[in-house]
C-alpha cells in the first residue's frame, strides 16, 4: 500500500504493520496472499508449516511478500511468527486456537475463514481479553459463516419481530474448492449436532430432514438438509429469533442423494475416521 493513499486511515497509529497469512500457500490462502500482497506491498508474510513452499509462493507473487515457517500446533512457533505483525489472516482450520489466543493477547487484528461451530464457541471465551488488549477479531468471513450472516441480518431487519430463520445454501462440486473444504464437509457430516432452537436439547444429523428451498427461477426448488455450519448457532442471540437453521443442497444431484442415503443409513459416521475421510476427499478431488 502507498503510505500517501488518502483513502487509508490509521486507527490509533495502526495501519502500516505486517500482515501474516496463516496457511498462506493453501488453496484459499494463496489467493488471499496474492491479493493482499498486491494491495499492501512489502507488508505480507506467507506463513505455513512448509517454509520452502511459503517462500516459493512469496517469490512468485512478488510485491515484497516473504515466506515464514510456522507450526500452528507449537506455541513458541506461533509467538515467533507473530512478532512484528499487526494483522493476522488465518486461511485454515485452527482447532488449537493458539493463533487467535496469541493475536488477542497482543491486541492485533485477526480474521479467519473458520466454519466449525465448536471452534467458534471456544473463541468466545477470549472476548473480555480482546476488549482489554484492544484486539479486533472477525471470525468466519467465508460464505457460511460470513456472507450468510449479512444476508440473515438484512432479512431479519426487514421483518417485524422475526421468530424463525432458515438459510439455504446450494453448494456445487463443480466450483473451485480445495481438499480442506471437502475434509471439513465430510468430518462435520459424520457427527450429530445440537438443534439451533432456543431451549431445544435435540441432536440432529447432518444431511437429514429435507425441506424444499427455492433457489431462484433458474434452479427452482431443491431439497436441502441440515448441516452444522457455524452461522446458525449465533442467530438466536444476535438476531433474537427463536429457531434457526442452515440447510444445504449439493450439486450434482447424485452427490446429494448419496450423502442423504449415507446419512440415513448412518454410513456417513465412517467419515469421522481420518483414513476414510482422506480416501473420500481424494476420490472427490479426482472426480471434480
Amino acid at each position: 500500500m502507498n503510505r500517501n493513499d488518502t483513502n487509508v486511515k490509521n486507527v490509533e497509529g495502526r495501519g502500516d504493520g505486517q500482515i501474516l497469512v496463516v496457511g498462506g500457500y493453501g488453496h484459499v490462502g494463496a489467493r488471499v496472499s496474492e491479493r493482499l500482497a498486491s494491495r499492501f506491498p512489502g507488508r505480507v508474510l506467507i506463513g505455513g508449516r512448509r517454509g520452502a513452499a511459503a517462500e516459493t509462493l512469496a517469490d512468485r507473487i512478488g510485491y515484497g511478500a516473504r515466506g515464514v515457517q510456522m507450526d500452528i500446533r507449537d506455541p513458541e512457533s506461533v509467538a515467533d511468527a507473530l512478532d512484528g505483525v499487526e494483522t493476522v489472516v488465518v486461511c485454515l482450520e485452527d482447532s488449537t486456537g493458539l493463533v487467535l489466543a496469541e493475536a488477542v493477547e497482543r491486541g492485533l487484528g485477526y480474521v479467519d475463514i473458520n466454519a466449525d461451530r465448536r471452534i467458534m464457541e471456544d473463541s468466545r471465551r477470549l472476548y473480555e481479553q480482546a476488549v482489554t488488549s484492544g484486539a479486533r477479531a472477525v471470525l468466519g468471513i467465508g460464505l457460511a459463516p460470513g456472507v450468510t450472516n449479512l444476508m440473515a441480518a438484512s432479512a431479519a431487519r426487514a421483518v417485524k419481530d422475526p421468530t424463525d430463520l432458515e438459510v439455504g445454501i446450494l453448494l456445487s462440486l463443480y466450483d473451485e474448492f480445495g481438499p480442506q473444504a471437502l475434509d471439513f464437509m465430510l468430518e462435520a457430516g459424520s457427527r450429530p449436532f445440537p438443534e439451533p432452537r432456543a431451549g431445544s436439547t435435540r441432536l440432529v444429523l447432518p444431511y437429514t430432514e429435507p425441506r424444499p428451498v427455492w433457489f431462484g427461477p433458474d434452479l427452482g426448488f431443491r431439497q436441502a438438509r441440515w448441516f452444522p455450519l457455524a452461522d446458525q448457532f449465533g442467530y438466536n442471540e444476535t438476531l433474537g429469533v427463536k429457531s434457526a437453521a442452515t440447510v444445504i443442497a449439493l450439486d450434482p444431484r447424485w452427490i446429494d442423494r448419496i450423502m442423504a442415503i449415507s446419512a440415513r443409513l448412518r454410513v456417513l459416521r465412517l467419515s469421522a475416521l481420518p483414513r476414510v475421510r482422506g480416501a473420500l476427499t481424494w476420490l472427490l478431488m479426482k472426480l471434480f
